[in-house]
């Protein structure tokens, strides 16, 4: 708690003092546990009333044409009691208005006709200091756009009227068809040797058993008719000669069995 009427006495080693703007002279004097007091000492305090410095943030609007006058609202902070606002470069006239804020202060701009058309930057002054436009915070004189009357202009166009076209008569036109042989030309390619990499082959042995199967012949009974005179021809080769002998045999008789004695009139020939 704060303490305002004076002399002030207390037992705390830290005490809060309100005191009014201006300068103070404070006396402090110190008394221990058995009654014995400090020589007095003085302190000097003066208090001051806080300022707070002004600020601009924007301005609306940024621009005005040369030549007129524009009532435009500087925005920023600590604002009131603002007596002066500059701008920079000539041609350009700020008045302060009235209905001014902390946050906003209302101007006039007055911009002669041959103003620069240029960005300008601009200060408030305060009691409690002068604020400057940040970068980017400008007002702008610009020229006033004019329409440049153009005269209409009448070009003669030459109008022809279209003259109709005979309409022709459609034909059929069949076109004779021609057979289009190309002459060959022979191609002849590069040889080229292809070598086949060798590979091994190695087949898989497989045994195969064979199923045994019987075979069983049907037995048939054949007939032969026996002719009624058969003639039996036999040829004989003798291996010196080489002559073959056709003798008939005559039915009914045999032939002599190898090893058997001859017969009257036969002639056998021994083998060199």
């Amino acid at each position: 708690m704060a303490l305002t009427r004076f002399p002030i006495e207390t037992t705390n080693p830290k005490i809060e003092v309100t005191l009014p703007v201006g300068r103070h002279v404070l006396e402090l004097v110190v008394e221990d546990s058995a009654g014995l007091r400090s020589a007095p000492d003085q302190i000097v305090i003066e208090v001051r009333k806080e300022v707070a410095v002004p600020a601009i943030t924007g301005i609306n609007p940024v621009s005005g044409i040369a030549g007129s006058t524009v009532d435009a609202v500087i925005n920023g902070t600590n604002l009131s009691g603002a007596t002066v606002v500059a701008v920079s470069g000539t041609g350009i006239t700020a008045k302060i208005r009235t209905g001014g804020t902390s946050g906003q202060l209302p101007v006039s701009f007055i911009i002669a006709a041959d103003a620069a058309t240029s960005p300008r930057s601009f200060t408030v002054k305060t009691p409690a200091g002068t604020a400057s436009s940040p970068t980017g915070v400008t007002f702008s004189v610009v020229v006033e756009p004019r329409i440049i009357p153009v005269e209409p202009r009448v070009v003669p166009i030459d109008v022809r009227p279209i003259e109709p076209q005979p309409i022709m008569e459609p034909r059929l036109v069949v076109t004779e068809p021609r057979l289009v042989v190309a002459e060959p030309r022979p191609v002849i390619t590069e040889p080229q040797a292809i070598v086949a990499e060798p590979r091994l082959v190695v087949a898989e042995p497989r045994a195969i058993v064979a199923e045994p199967r019987a075979i069983v012949a049907e037995p048939r009974l054949t007939v032969i008719e026996k002719p009624a005179n058969p003639v039996i021809e036999t040829r004989a080769v003798i291996p010196d000669i080489g002559t073959p002998i056709n003798r008939p045999i005559t039915p009914g008789k045999a032939a002599p069995k190898k090893g058997a004695a001859p017969k009257k009139g036969t002639t056998t020939r021994k083998k060199k």
